[in-house]
């Protein structure tokens, strides 16, 4: 049996402005390429995972999926001969409330068990990451551990706000 190449697919992902007339949505468009060659790869199928929301890439390989509400959201892209690509991409900022982890709509110590679950135990990861970067360095580690545990047990500053 021939055996299937075994390419990573490089997405090259960009946000065009804010759809008009909306705040809540945009659109996310990119290029699928083959990671080796550099070449477009059409026909590759961009899913995503919590909407069903799909589209195929052209002979360009670009693909568009339009006025997607802001959130951070899951997507797969996957074609014949090539290793299925699962991402992560965030529209806009879902975030309300820095260091609500578990979207409670406060923060408390439910959101540090859930912040320990999920950097340790391989527990569910925030619906909103910028929620769970507690002290807003750009990715959720060790350190928003100690943040929150200084906010809530140490009278630790108060995490920054969503912007």
């Amino acid at each position: 049996m021939k055996q299937k190449k075994m390419f990573l697919f490089l997405i090259l992902l960009f946000f065009i402005g804010l759809v008009p007339g909306s705040i809540f949505a945009a659109d996310i468009v990119g290029t699928v390429t083959d990671s080796d060659t550099g070449l477009p790869i059409p026909n590759v199928i961009i899913k995503i995972i919590e909407t069903g929301d799909s589209t195929m890439t052209d002979v360009n390989g670009n693909y568009f999926i339009p006025n997607v509400v802001n959130g951070s959201y899951t997507l797969l892209a996957g074609s014949v001969n090539y290793t299925p690509l699962i991402f992560t991409k965030t529209i806009g900022s879902c975030c309300t409330l820095r260091g609500d982890v578990n979207a409670s709509g406060s923060i408390n110590v439910s959101d540090l068990v859930y912040l320990v679950a999920y950097s340790f135990q391989s527990g569910p990861a925030p619906a909103c990451e910028d929620e769970g970067d507690i002290n807003g360095s750009g990715s959720i580690n060790v350190s928003d551990l100690v943040y929150l545990v200084a906010y809530s047990f140490q009278s630790g500053s108060a995490p920054a706000p969503c912007l």
